[in-house]
C-alpha cells in the first residue's frame, strides 16, 4: 500500500488529499453543529421528567425515569451515547407519544418531499431558464426587466407570498381553483391539488435569490478570457453561454442546489406546511417544539447534520468530476 503511494502522480496524490480534506470538514461540520444543539437542550435541561413522571411521583420515580431516559449521565457520555444511536439509526423513543421517532420522521419527511420536490425542482430550472437568458441579453431591456422583478420577488416575506397564492387560487375572491388546506394521497388527482398551492408558492419563494445567483454566476464565466478568445474567433454570445459559461459553472450551480436540499425539506416546510395543512417534518417539528419532545428534536438535528454532511462531501465530488478544468489537469 506504501509503494503504491510512492508511486502514485503527484496530481493524483493532490486529488486524494483534497477529498479527505473534504471529508474531514464535513465530519468536523457535522460533531460541531450536533454538540452545540445537544448542548443547548441536554445542558439547558429541557426535559419531561416531572410531566411524564407526575407532579406527585416520588423521588425514587422520578431517579428511574432520568436514568431510564439518560438524563442522568454526564454531558460527555450523553453526548457519545447519543452519536451512537445516531449512527446505528436507533434514536430513543418520543418522550410524548413513546412511538418510535424514526419512522415517523420517515413518513413526515416521505410527505414533505412529495409536497416540496415539485417546486423546489420547477424554481430552480425555471430560475437557471430566466438567468441563461438574462446572460445571453446582458444590458438589454429583457435583463433589467428579470432584474427588477427578481429584486421584488426577494423583498417579499414567505408569508406574503404564501397569502397570495391562496387569495388568488383558492378564494372566491380570486379564481377558486385549488383547496385553500388539506392534502390527500388517495389518487394522483388528489396529490395534484393539494400540491399545487405549496409548488407554486415554493416557485416565487426561490425563484427571486435563484435568479440572482445563477445570473452572477453565468456572467462571471462569460468574463473570462477564453470566453473573449472564443467570441473573438466568431463564436455566438449564446453558444457561449450554453456550451462554455453553464458547462463551466456546472459544478458550483449543482453545489449551490444540493446544499439548499436540507434546508427547504426542515426550514422551508416550516412555513408551507403550517399554511396548507400539510402532515410533513415541518409540521411535526413545530408540534415537537410546542411539545418539548426533546428526543425527536435531537433526531431531527442529527438527521440534519448528517444531511448536510452527505451533502457537503456530494458536492465536492461532483464539482472533481464535472469541473472541466480539473479534468484537464488529470
Amino acid at each position: 500500500m506504501l509503494g503504491y503511494f510512492c508511486r502514485m502522480d503527484p496530481r493524483s496524490h493532490d486529488r486524494h488529499r483534497a477529498r479527505i480534506r473534504g471529508v474531514g470538514k464535513a465530519v468536523l461540520t457535522f460533531l460541531l453543529a450536533t454538540l452545540l444543539c445537544f448542548a443547548i437542550l441536554v445542558g439547558g435541561h429541557i426535559e419531561r421528567t416531572w410531566s411524564a413522571a407526575g407532579q406527585t411521583a416520588s423521588q425514587e420515580a422520578i431517579d428511574a425515569f432520568r436514568a431510564e431516559r439518560g438524563y442522568d449521565r454526564p454531558l460527555p457520555i450523553a453526548y457519545l451515547v447519543y452519536l451512537g444511536q445516531l449512527i446505528s439509526l436507533s434514536p430513543p423513543p418520543s418522550d410524548v407519544t413513546g412511538e418510535a421517532v424514526l419512522p415517523k420522521m420517515t413518513r413526515a419527511a416521505a410527505v414533505s418531499a412529495l409536497a416540496l420536490a415539485p417546486g423546489f425542482v420547477l424554481g430552480h430550472l425555471l430560475a437557471l431558464a430566466l438567468a441563461i437568458a438574462a446572460t445571453w441579453r446582458e444590458g438589454s431591456w429583457l435583463d433589467r426587466l428579470l432584474n427588477r422583478s427578481a429584486t421584488i420577488l426577494m423583498s417579499l416575506s414567505g408569508a406574503l407570498i404564501v397569502v397570495a397564492v391562496q387569495w388568488s387560487l383558492s378564494s372566491p375572491a380570486g379564481l377558486d381553483w385549488l383547496p385553500v388546506r388539506g392534502w390527500t394521497m388517495d389518487s394522483f388527482s388528489g396529490w395534484l391539488r393539494g400540491a399545487a398551492g405549496p409548488t407554486i408558492a415554493l416557485v416565487f419563494m426561490i425563484l427571486g435569490f435563484a435568479f440572482r445567483l445563477d445570473r452572477a454566476i453565468l456572467q462571471e464565466e462569460m468574463s473570462r478570457p477564453h470566453i473573449d478568445a472564443l467570441r473573438s474567433l466568431g463564436c455566438g454570445r449564446l453558444r457561449c453561454v450554453l456550451m462554455h459559461a453553464l458547462v463551466n459553472a456546472a459544478p458550483v450551480l449543482i453545489a449551490r442546489i444540493l446544499f439548499l436540499l436540507p434546508s427547504v425539506l426542515v426550514a422551508g416546510s416550516f412555513l408551507l406546511e403550517s399554511q396548507f395543512g400539510i402532515p410533513g417534518i415541518g409540521r411535526l417539528t413545530l408540534e415537537a417544539v410546542g411539545n418539548g419532545d426533546r428526543s425527536y428534536l435531537l433526531t431531527l438535528i442529527g438527521v440534519t447534520a448528517l444531511l448536510f454532511t452527505a451533502v457537503q462531501v456530494a458536492a465536492d465530488t461532483i464539482g472533481q468530476r464535472l469541473d472541466p478544468r480539473r479534468q484537464a489537469l488529470s
